[in-house]
């Protein structure tokens, strides 16, 4: 008997009909998001492209990925989810008339998206929910922005994040607080790269290479080596102070209390991600060392793994020693081997 077409299995089928629907929803709200940015333009397609995760990056990194939707370069955040060697969707909308395929605005891009996500780590979850919550201020801005040109860029306020964290703190829904810090962490993150970008440095002249301006604008060292040595110890002062800069501003947004905030929130929770909670303090400690209650909630968490190393150890030893009673048991049973 010939075995039935694999097209008639029910789970294949229910599979399928899982996928139709997932792409259904996205399509739908890409559409709506289009319609909101240019309401006059006839929409002529909605597409969808696969796109294989890049090696060494992480959820939520901004990437751009050359000629990935019909030879034009892309900018896309990695999904939630996404590792090396799964592929994702990225879900895009092409107008009708009136737009050539080189005008930036011919083709408006969604999030990409997982036709079956795959199963996220609690960590994983909580960030993703945290980006989620950034985004919906982003597209809020945007959208405000359109209403209002013309207005300057809109910056997040990330102490509105951290305020919603203390109530969800002082509530005692310590996963909601640690997803709100995060959020606050997005946008303090977003206005230090904003407000203080890092500035390319400047490779150093080439004598054989420079033109008159460079060779005789009275900054260039008398030889080579002193050239190169001049250079190098300017574009690491350059670097050193932006590095500096971004670092206070930091410290002006409470990027450091943030940290230290999820820390605890981490701490809270039952069973506590200490590992998080640790990375956090670290966090928080890089940007302002001088920070004490991030020193004291480091202790406390450091506390919490040593006590959890403990509880390890004694566990350990009595099934050690269970095991070695047990063993001295059978013995007294069995005197004779058999």
């Amino acid at each position: 008997m010939m075995n039935q077409p694999q097209r008639d299995d029910p789970r294949l089928a229910a599979k399928q009909a899982a996928a139709q629907a997932r792409y259904q929803e996205v399509a739908k709200k890409l559409h709506t998001t289009a319609k909101q940015r240019f309401p006059n333009r006839p929409i002529s397609q909605i597409k969808f492209v696969q796109v294989d995760t890049p090696p060494n990056v992480r959820p939520g990194q901004l990437v751009n990925l050359t000629g990935a939707i019909e030879g034009r370069d892309l900018q896309i955040f990695i999904p939630a989810g996404a590792r090396q060697g799964l592929q994702f969707e990225v879900p895009y909308i092409r107008y009708d008339g009136g737009s050539s395929v080189d005008h930036d605005d011919a083709i408006v891009v969604g999030d990409p998206f997982f036709v079956f996500p795959p199963v996220l780590s609690a960590r994983e979850a909580d960030e993703e929910a945290s980006r989620q919550l950034f985004r919906q201020w982003q597209v809020q801005a945007n959208a405000q922005q359109q209403q209002q040109q013309p207005q300057p860029q809109p910056q997040p306020d990330p102490a509105e994040w951290k305020v919603k964290g203390n109530a969800a703190f002082k509530a005692k829904d310590f996963r909601e607080a640690a997803r709100l810090y995060g959020a606050a962490v997005l946008a303090c993150l977003h206005r230090v790269r904003t407000e203080a970008p890092l500035m390319a440095v400047r490779p150093p002249i080439d004598a054989a290479t420079a033109g008159p301006a460079d060779q005789d604008g009275g900054e260039v060292a008398t030889t080579d080596r002193e050239g190169e040595a001049g250079h190098g110890n300017t574009e690491a002062l350059r670097r050193q102070a932006q590095l500096d800069k971004q670092k206070q501003l930091a410290v002006d947004l409470g990027m450091h209390i943030v940290y230290s905030n999820q820390a605890l929130a981490l701490m809270k929770l039952k069973p506590p991600r200490l590992a998080e909670a640790l990375e956090a303090c670290e966090n928080a400690l890089n940007i302002d060392p001088h920070y004490t209650k991030a020193f004291f909630r480091l202790g406390q968490c450091l506390e919490q793994v040593r006590e959890v190393h403990v509880l390890v150890l004694r566990v350990g030893m009595l099934c050690v020693a269970a095991a070695t009673a047990h063993k001295q048991h059978v013995a007294s049973q069995f005197p004779h081997p058999l």
